[in-house]
């Protein structure tokens, strides 16, 4: 029997586009088409906004606009349920375009020829394609679907940042998980806690509160392509000692703090320092390719400075997306200008899933990484709603291992441990049956428990330990979940 054929639920960074979470088996489902018209076989049906037209079966934007310009549709979207918007773009030629729906939900820009798959939350009321003031183009095939997916509940009330599958940075919108490409190769599902860039003017290193200081040293704005693709990179260059540029903040004494810049070189073979708070990265080799370099300082005082320093004259290199967060590690960029931005937290859960897990025996395998081996308790769990009945698998508060729990009517039937690289991607399964535990690990069987009985009614599943406790913040490029206790061969063949 393959794998595939006893698995009931199965998470994966595979959805309808790069920008949707992943599958859950069974398959989601589309409601009716909402859109009326969507192949534009006549003129009509869609408001018109300046620039735009309908003929020979596109709706066309000629570049005519002085801003943005809409084509809009009033369709029946319900606030808080998801529709799968798909358009093609044909005879682009520049500018951009993207989708609103009603006034607050937008999408990614798309810049190319192809055809986008978004998907979106409904706000109610109007449906819309808009066009920056330089798109030209046109535009067929629109459909808006109501997509029942059969994903995780997810939440994140605000924006963040992601590395595409382009190796850009790119921005993410509210209320959408990220699938993030950092590293190259395959994508893992990103879960980050709250953090909050105190960087100001995170992308100009002119503006207010950024201080530049060595005889001589220079920064020139926008002069360079950013890691995020835009000409957003400013350059650093050293006179005839040093350039070094920094800003100050006020933070809290005795608490760690991270600084973190995007740099890339411009000419010259120096080394460059980081300073966060009173500490110094020093002598740090800086390559032509960007790289976002980071150094965390457990401040003595209430003054915070974070900066760069070019340490050999004449050298010039390219700095972008500076960011100071409270925190033992860097986490994804949050761009600010004038003001500090947050991120929010992200959470998943999925209720109401008993039907594909089985109480009596199972297997709950996760292919994951710590953000950081910094402490704290990072867990996954099946659950019956409560800490009562559940199975867990933890990136442990201990430093570098791994964890397995199972409960049963708020009895504990296994709890074991094992030494694990956190900030590794590891493959762990748990496997549950009456008295048949084992916990595997990179192709083997690492702990085992023969005493203990299965939990009871398990119905849910959630990035924390089953009752909104112990988040899981890290990296998922996997989870699935087994219905059967699978034989030592299948768990090999699973965790290798």
């Amino acid at each position: 029997m393959s794998l595939l054929d006893d698995v009931s639920l199965m998470i994966t960074p595979n959805g309808v586009a790069e920008d949707v979470l992943f599958g859950v088996l069974p398959t989601p489902t589309e409601g009716a088409e909402e859109v009326t018209n969507g192949d534009f076989t006549t003129d009509s049906d869609w408001t018109k906004g300046t620039g735009w037209t309908i003929s020979g079966g596109t709706a066309n934007c000629d570049g005519s606009q002085s801003g943005n310009t809409d084509l809009t549709q009033i369709i029946a979207t319900s606030v808080g349920k998801q529709y799968k918007i798909t358009y093609t773009v044909s005879n682009y030629s520049a500018g951009s375009i993207k989708i609103r729906l009603n006034s607050g939900n937008v999408s990614l820009s798309k810049s190319s020829n192809g055809t986008f798959t978004e998907v979106l939350s409904g706000e109610g009321g109007g449906f819309s394609l808009r066009a920056d003031l330089d798109f030209i183009g046109s535009i067929d095939n629109v459909s808006v679907k109501e997509y029942i997916s059969a994903d995780m509940t997810f939440t994140r009330a605000t924006t963040a940042t992601k590395v595409n599958s382009a190796g850009l940075v790119a921005s993410v919108a509210t209320g959408v998980p990220r699938l993030d490409y950092t590293g190259g190769g395959c994508p893992h599902i990103l879960a980050e806690p709250q953090r909050t860039n105190t960087a100001l003017y995170s992308e100009d290193f002119t503006a207010s509160g950024w201080t530049l200081t060595g005889t001589g040293a220079s920064i020139t704005v926008n002069s360079a392509t950013a890691p995020d693709g835009t000409s957003s990179a400013d350059t650093l260059t050293a006179g005839t000692e040093f350039a070094q540029v920094q800003r100050t903040y006020t933070g809290t004494s005795g608490t760690d703090y991270t600084g973190s810049i995007y740099i890339k070189r411009k000419t010259g073979t120096g080394q460059i320092n980081i300073r966060v708070g009173d500490n110094v990265n020093t002598n740090i080799t800086i390559t032509s390719d960007w790289v976002r370099y980071e150094h965390t300082d457990n401040v003595s005082s209430t003054t915070v400075r974070m900066g760069v320093k070019c340490d050999v004259a004449g050298d010039e290199i390219y700095i972008w997306g500076a960011q100071l967060e409270e925190g033992s590690y860097a986490t994804s960029y949050i761009p600010t200008s004038g003001s500090t931005v947050t991120r929010n937290e992200e959470l998943f859960t999925r209720t109401g899933i008993g039907d594909l897990i089985n109480s009596a025996e199972g297997v709950l395998f996760v292919e994951f990484a710590a953000l950081a081996n910094d402490g704290t308790n990072r867990q996954i769990s099946l659950s019956d709603g409560t800490v009562d009945n559940r199975v867990t698998v933890s990136i442990s508060s201990v430093s570098n291992e791994v964890a397995g729990q199972v409960r049963s009517g708020g009895g504990l039937s296994m709890s074991k441990s094992n030494a694990m690289t956190q900030t590794d991607f590891n493959k762990v399964a748990i496997k549950w049956k009456v008295n048949d535990f084992a916990i595997w690990l990179n192709g083997t069987e690492v702990k085992t428990d023969a005493s203990g009985a299965a939990p009871i009614g398990l119905k849910q599943l959630s990035f924390d330990k089953g009752d909104g406790l112990n988040d899981f913040f890290g990296k998922i490029r996997q989870l699935q979940v087994y219905k059967t206790a699978l034989s030592d061969t299948q768990l090999d063949d699973l965790t290798s």
